[in-house]
């Protein structure tokens, strides 16, 4: 009669046990390396958007201006880039904290660096949010007929928009808050370059803004 051999209860109970604090410390690790990559595309990408605007301006002498405001080629009038008809995500539109950040993550606002000259091969889009493009804003000087400043950005991996300075905190913080995945996973802030010629409602001084 041969023997049987088998694992007690508690032999399982280890291995499981063991299973799991493995599991415990390679998730987050996962999950950091993710977040990182992430962060490094969107810095690309945007870096790839300023040298996109350099070649905007030294081709056409005036700097660029998106379709919010009232001096662009194709003026949609605010809220209208953010329609889905014009290339916005409904999925865009259940971001907390800033109920139309839809407007500023369309991927029709890149209609101006794609037609009719091709300074991008297409719009960017913003690694954390699945269908969004990277944020691109201006703030149109009616004086000047051009922007006053312009900004790119993604909302980062806490999902929030709305961070990325100035526009939104006119007077107070116009450097914004910039993400850093060594503040936190998760912590506030977006990632965000901002180039400012002249900002009167916000009082910012003239240069850039953001990462290097």
């Amino acid at each position: 009669m041969r023997n049987r051999f088998a694992f007690t209860l508690i032999e399982l109970l280890i291995v499981v046990a063991i299973i799991g604090i493995l599991a415990a410390i390679a998730v987050p690790n996962f999950l950091g390396a993710q977040i990182r990559a992430k962060t490094a595309r969107a810095r690309n990408d945007i870096r790839t958007m300023e040298k996109a605007a350099t070649m905007y301006v030294i081709d056409r002498g005036v700097r660029p201006i998106d379709c919010d405001d009232p001096g662009s080629e194709k003026y949609l009038g605010g809220l209208g880039c953010g329609t889905t008809s014009n290339g916005a995500p409904a999925t865009i539109q259940a971001i907390p904290e800033f109920s139309s950040a839809a407007k500023f993550m369309s991927f029709s606002q890149y209609k101006i660096f794609t037609t009719p000259v091709a300074y991008i091969s297409g719009p960017l889009a913003d690694p954390f949010v699945k269908g969004g493009a990277l944020s691109y804003n201006t703030r149109f000087a009616a004086d000047q007929r051009q922007s006053e400043s312009f900004t790119f950005s993604s909302c980062a991996a806490d999902m929030k928009t709305g961070d990325w300075g100035f526009f939104y905190l006119p007077n107070t913080n116009y450097l914004g808050t910039q993400y850093d995945p060594s503040n936190g996973l998760n912590s506030r802030g977006d990632i965000y370059v901002a180039n400012v010629y002249s900002d009167v409602s916000s009082a910012a001084r003239p240069g850039r803004y953001g990462f290097n």
